[in-house]
């Protein structure tokens, strides 16, 4: 099981890497768009591979059934909108059906590789060369896109494109927050946690995402604060800010345009991404009757005639899957939660322990504020957490 645990670690790792390397055009855009499918095919040789034990009800857990209501509306929402709704295409040539086709398999593919990697017992050595060579070599292609300041440089990546990618930061953080928080991971409890946390914060700084940095900022300041005392907590928090302070002196870069954009510095009547997402939230409210059931991909188009103006924020669910789907991943939201503080999840010291509730705090917040459907951290984390959360309790002997 061990030679197994490594092999699908190492798939994980290579899938998470080829689409960094989209953004520095080392790899196939349209590929590495498919690329996470492979981890359905890596779920069925791990069931295959699981011992069989006997079934019976009473030892279906709340996080099973969570799991099967989440899988069942990924699967039957797309071919019930099939039967009743007319096939649509926006004015980006996308096809309503084959948008949701998309979208099912590709959060279906997340949340199963998250549900493989919940019963790995801990990282192995291996695993963990490899996570740290994938760090260094993320951090090595970022540093060649830094034009004068610590930021990268989207317009300029995408000028050494030969197609039509217009590269942004949405392409490059959300599979480099699976290598960022595992190497936080791993040395979270250890003698050199400071130095990977300044690590970690500046490359979320780096990527230049606004959500993905506040959320970053504030998923250490929670963690820190359930595990610390409330002394302890306030000191850490001044030596950040003294660490931050140092940081922007240093290199200077309170005129930079990449920083003034995350920091608001116009404000955000002048920002337009902020006053895009206020106008398609309105929309939201609109579409709500329509959506309600099994939600109504073709609103966006019959509105927008685009299927990307979907709400940047969990209420995405609602609008593509309807109430159902929606309700679930709330309680699902809840009973994680709810489950992490009762058994004190948080306290453990495993490395992937840590990191189930890291990414959890960051995925959640992410989707609460500003990232949407189709971010495949939170879907991972929540396949991750349902099935880790289970068996943490039976080696425990909570039940």
């Amino acid at each position: 099981m061990r030679l197994f645990n490594n092999i699908v670690f190492y798939i994980f790792l290579l899938v998470i890497m080829l689409k960094v390397s989209v953004t520095f055009n080392l790899f196939d855009n349209a590929l590495s768009v498919v690329l996470p499918l492979v981890f359905i095919v890596v779920y069925f040789f791990f069931i295959i591979f699981l011992p069989k034990r006997k079934f019976d009800f009473e030892s279906v857990s709340q996080g099973v059934l969570i799991s099967f209501l989440i899988l069942s509306n990924f699967i039957l929402i797309p071919v019930l909108q099939i039967l009743l709704f007319d096939n649509l295409v926006d004015g980006l040539g996308r096809s309503s059906n084959s948008y949701m086709f998309v979208i099912s398999s590709l959060c279906i593919s997340w949340f199963l590789i998250g549900i493989v990697l919940s019963h790995i017992r801990e990282i192995s050595s291996l695993s963990i060369y490899g996570i740290l060579f994938s760090l260094a070599f993320s951090v090595y292609l970022m540093s060649t896109s830094f034009i004068g300041n610590p930021f990268v440089d989207y317009y300029y990546l995408s000028s050494l494109r030969s197609d039509d990618l217009k590269v942004h930061h949405l392409l490059l953080t959300e599979p480099l927050t699976f290598i960022i928080f595992l190497s936080l991971s791993i040395f979270y409890n250890t003698k050199i946690k400071w130095l990977f946390l300044f690590l970690f914060l500046f490359l979320f700084l780096s990527l230049g995402g606004r959500t993905a940095f506040f959320c970053a900022i504030l998923t250490i300041l929670i963690y820190e604060f359930v595990i610390s005392g409330t002394l302890s907590f306030f000191s850490k928090i001044l030596f950040s800010a003294s660490i931050i302070i140092i940081f922007f002196t240093i290199f200077n870069i309170s005129d930079n345009m990449f920083f003034d954009k995350i920091f608001f510095k116009g404000g955000l009547d002048s920002d337009e991404s902020a006053q895009a997402r206020i106008d398609l939230l309105l929309d939201f409210s609109e579409g709500f009757f329509q959506q309600f059931v099994i939600g109504y991909p073709n609103f966006l188009i019959e509105k927008n005639n685009d299927l990307g103006s979907y709400s940047h924020n969990i209420l995405s669910i609602f609008q593509f899957y309807g109430f159902t789907l929606f309700a679930v991943t709330i309680y699902a939201i809840y009973y994680i939660t709810k489950m992490i503080f009762r058994y004190k999840i948080y306290h453990r010291k495993n490395a992937l322990d840590v990191f189930g509730v890291l990414m959890f705090v960051y995925a959640t917040l992410s989707l609460l504020t500003g990232k949407a459907l189709l971010f495949g951290p939170f879907w991972f984390v929540l396949g991750f957490l349902l099935f880790r959360i289970k068996i943490l309790i039976k080696e425990d002997n909570y039940v």
